[in-house]
């Protein structure tokens, strides 16, 4: 998806601004968390030893002070990078729309490049960061936990580690199924917009037949539509997302089990058995809140997917000469032939036609039957 999206924007300096600082937010979270550690020890022991934790009570205030500041700073940047994202995106689109040829526009098109250039370049604007910042910090603070744990107890940070593949199997299960439903979604949605500009387009013609408020029934149909594949999608997401969280319930029994038989077996002190369960709820928090992120990121992929695909349209053919002023109104053919895409027999053949300045057309040619229609 980062690939995707660095091929739209060619030059995304807020984006990468906004996941460095991310990123150092999401890795100095799970340090302030491991700062625990040596804490608890110290504070824990049968005679507290506050002299030993107060530098890492100062580390771990000035840390926050630091986590504070970057998160200021993130904020206006995510707006920044958010509006840039959307508004470059929209100029390609419209940029580009202007270089391809007409036969293009057809009525699902139009629709959908409607649908594109306003809805999913808005979407993965907002998405990228909204979305995009959660989903890099559920991933970086776990993989910071889980090394800060194989300082304290390597045991626990192998459960950490075993867990992991599970969620993410059901996570990319979760994210197939996410993006079905996504693009059956985005198909009832471009089919509302063709319905939409079908329906304004024929208003005269509908109140000229004294239909003008009841001439919407396919766009009712539509609607209708619409909110059933809203709905098949929720059902179908129900069973993967209910997996995942039992996954995730089953790591954290796991971890609960396992750090009371170091406890009771004398493997583990006290403070290091409530600081590594305290990292165990931190490490599996934010792998809970991934399937809540992962329909919407898998939104943003299908977006960034439709927006690629009209991008990839080739555009008309210009000639490498064009002639930027003619001297002479006339336009003339010679020996032009033309045929469509699915016909079996050209419908132009060896035509020629000329239109002098201020006089009607004349055209010649072999008269087949598509110019006898």
């Amino acid at each position: 998806m980062i690939r995707k999206l660095y091929r739209l924007l060619p030059h995304p300096g807020l984006i990468l601004r906004l996941g460095a600082l991310t990123a150092v937010l999401a890795v100095l979270q799970g340090l302030l968390l491991g700062a625990l550690v040596p804490i608890l020890r110290a504070l824990l022991r049968p005679e507290p030893d506050v002299g030993a934790a107060l530098p890492w009570l100062v580390a771990g205030g000035a840390g926050l002070a630091v986590h504070a500041v970057l998160t200021v700073l993130a904020v206006p940047v995510g707006f920044a990078a958010a509006m840039q994202m959307t508004a470059r995106l929209r100029h390609r689109l419209m940029e580009h729309a202007t270089t391809l040829p007409l036969g293009w526009f057809t009525t699902e098109r139009k629709a959908r490049l409607a649908r594109t250039i306003t809805t999913d370049a808005g979407a993965i604007g907002t998405l990228a960061v909204t979305i995009g910042q959660p989903a890099l910090t559920s991933v970086l603070v776990p993989v910071t936990i889980v090394g800060v744990t194989f300082a304290v107890d390597w045991r626990l940070a192998l459960l950490f580690v075993a867990v992991a593949p599970f969620a993410y199997a059901t996570l990319r299960w979760s994210g197939r199924v996410s993006a079905a439903a996504d693009e059956d979604l985005h198909a009832a949605a471009t089919e509302i917009a063709g319905r939409a500009i079908e329906v304004g387009q024929a208003q005269p013609v509908l109140r000229a037949a004294g239909r003008g408020g009841t001439g919407g029934d396919r766009m009712r149909e539509a609607l209708d539509e619409h909110r059933s594949s809203y709905r098949r999608g929720l059902n179908q997401a129900m069973y993967p997302d209910l997996s995942f969280t039992g996954v995730v319930m089953a790591g954290f029994v796991a971890v609960l089990v396992l750090g009371a038989h170091l406890l009771v077996s004398g493997g583990l002190g006290v403070p290091d058995t409530v600081a590594l369960l305290v990292l165990a709820v931190r490490f599996l928090e934010p792998l809970g809140t991934l399937i809540e992120l992962d329909g919407a990121l898998r939104a943003m992929v299908n977006n960034v997917g439709r927006e690629e695909a009209v991008l990839r349209t080739p555009a008309l053919p210009r000639a490498p000469h064009p002639v930027r002023r003619a001297a002479d109104a006339a336009i003339e053919f010679d020996d032009v032939t033309f045929a469509y895409g699915d016909a079996s027999a050209p419908a132009l053949s060896a035509c020629r036609s000329a239109a002098p300045r201020g006089a009607p057309p004349r055209s010649s040619g072999r008269p087949d039957r598509a110019r006898r229609r």
